[in-house]
């Protein structure tokens, strides 16, 4: 049996016409239920609380241009800022040297073709999962001139307490330019 209900409440916009507020619409796969908010690109959801959603994917979309974007707003009056945190719990197993902690990626299509292509990536992962020793990586990695990805910056937390070492550039024909002056330890 393939029976899905629709559940639609209406309301009356600011010239009198009923406009579909929320829409529940059972879908054909079994425990799917299709809900669609606002009516319109200007409409505006408020959650009072907190959102959980245990889906796997959450999509923005907009034919705006220089949107949408994501706003993360701290309105407290005191020093500390928002936080946007990426969290490999590892199912609540110990975490392992490698393990991927969080990734930015930057799509954008080639031309001619037109091919999705990840120009860029920032990302994080564990160097040293030991207890006491633990041991980051952050990654910046750029396409470069194949469409193939390389690190162009790499910081690694050292061997030691208060080291953090930096790799910059890939391969013998890069360049680093410094403008003003750099300053160097011993």
């Amino acid at each position: 049996d393939q029976e899905a209900g629709v559940l639609e409440l209406k309301v009356s916009d600011h010239d009198n016409t009923m406009t579909t507020g929320l829409k529940l619409d059972g879908d054909q796969d079994d425990g799917e239920v299709d809900v669609t908010i606002g009516a319109g690109v200007a409409s505006m959801t408020t959650i009072a609380g907190d959102l959980k959603t245990n889906g796997e994917d959450i999509l923005f979309t907009s034919a705006t241009a220089q949107h949408p974007v994501v706003e993360i707003k701290n309105t407290t009056n005191d020093s500390a800022g928002a936080t946007l945190q990426f969290n490999n719990t590892h199912g609540g197993n110990d975490g392992g040297d490698g393990d991927y902690l969080g990734i930015i990626s930057f799509m954008g299509n080639d031309d001619g073709t037109p091919t999705p292509t990840e120009y860029a990536k920032i990302y994080s992962r564990i160097h040293d999962a030991t207890s006491t020793e633990e041991s980051g990586q952050l990654f910046i990695d750029i396409a470069n001139h194949d469409g193939g990805l390389g690190t162009g910056l790499k910081l690694e937390g050292g061997s030691v307490d208060n080291e953090i070492d930096v790799d910059i550039g890939k391969g013998t024909a890069s360049v680093t330019t410094i403008a003003g002056t750099l300053t160097m330890g011993s």
